[in-house]
């Protein structure tokens, strides 16, 4: 069998020997390995518990890593349909909405994940302010970001792709407190920062 590595694509591979067809996404395994490095970085920079919401949850995955292997709670928020049955599959509670509009109350979370939904955006800014609005005071954000990179303007749902320092810019401008930042090196490269609620 031949295996293709195309990024974020999903292939149907014929298997000869049971004569099925099956799904491969190459993409997937990288960006649980990103997920799971991301969350276990900014762990070391605060401890990670209490309520938690993941904004752009896709299939629920990072809820049930965080849930299980930390002492937290959560649920999802994601502004693509399919994703709520996605997140049902996996017993993962996810609401349809958009990071600049949740229906979460005033200061709910003790932190919030959002990784790879800000440049979805159409306004980064008022998206950023809305999680602040749901976080606590003395919350954390743990956000990640595409690199600033010929390949992700190519993709017709980034509305913002940009350097480090416009992304670290917009928490500045929402009063947000950046305590850490990286760059994950990985299948996809990603900025990612750790930020605070005063």
């Amino acid at each position: 069998m031949k295996i293709v590595h195309c990024f974020g694509a999903r292939l149907k591979m014929n298997n000869k020997d049971s004569g099925t067809i099956k799904m491969y996404d190459p993409h997937e395994k990288f960006q649980r390995e990103n997920t799971t490095a991301l969350i276990q970085w900014a762990n070391r920079i605060f401890n990670i518990k209490g309520n938690f919401v993941d904004i752009g949850c896709a299939d629920g995955w990072a809820i049930n890593y965080l849930q299980d292997n930390y002492d937290c709670k959560g649920t999802g928020v994601s502004a693509d349909s399919s994703d709520i049955d996605e997140c049902y599959k996996h017993k993962v509670v996810c609401s349809l909405g958009l990071a600049s509009k949740t229906m979460h109350k005033d200061e709910s979370m003790d932190f919030i994940y959002c990784r790879q939904t800000l440049e979805h955006c159409d306004d980064p800014l008022g998206a950023i302010r809305e999680l602040k609005r749901i976080l606590k005071p003395g919350g954390h954000m743990i956000i990640s970001v595409p690199e600033f990179c010929l390949k992700y303007f190519s993709c017709e749902t980034h509305k913002f792709v940009m350097p480090m320092k416009c992304w670290l810019r917009l928490f500045e401008l929402a009063e947000l407190k950046i305590l850490h930042n990286i760059e994950l090196i990985g299948f996809e490269s990603e900025y990612c920062m750790v930020v605070k609620k005063e």
